[in-house]
């Protein structure tokens, strides 16, 4: 993924995500984006901490973005976990995780 994203490469691959058949890979590349997209506002923000967490939490603390998203991408961030760390993930935990995710 490159520095800048247009609007219609979004677009594009907003639509590619659409399209997934597979849960796991729709998680793997939700995180890849909130990630890049962290990053890329933690860079504009001269934010210096290491790990999406981490630069999460400083730009919440900044005011920058809503202390909502935090939940949201701890709740990706485990899922990711889940998926590339078990050969066999646990369907059931990532179901209940899901299904009891609330902001």
């Amino acid at each position: 993924m490159s520095e800048e994203v247009t609007p219609n490469e979004l677009f594009e691959d907003i639509k590619y995500l659409q399209s997934l058949k597979d849960p796991r890979l729709l998680v793997l590349f939700l995180h890849l984006y909130t990630e890049h997209f962290i990053n890329q506002i933690a860079k504009e923000k001269r934010v210096k901490v290491v790990g999406i967490i981490k630069k999460t939490e400083e730009l919440i603390s900044r005011k920058v973005i809503d202390s909502d998203l935090l939940k949201i991408i701890d709740l990706i961030n485990d899922l990711r976990n889940q998926l590339i760390h078990n050969l066999k993930p646990d369907q059931k935990l990532l179901e209940r995780w899901v299904e009891d995710f609330d902001i």
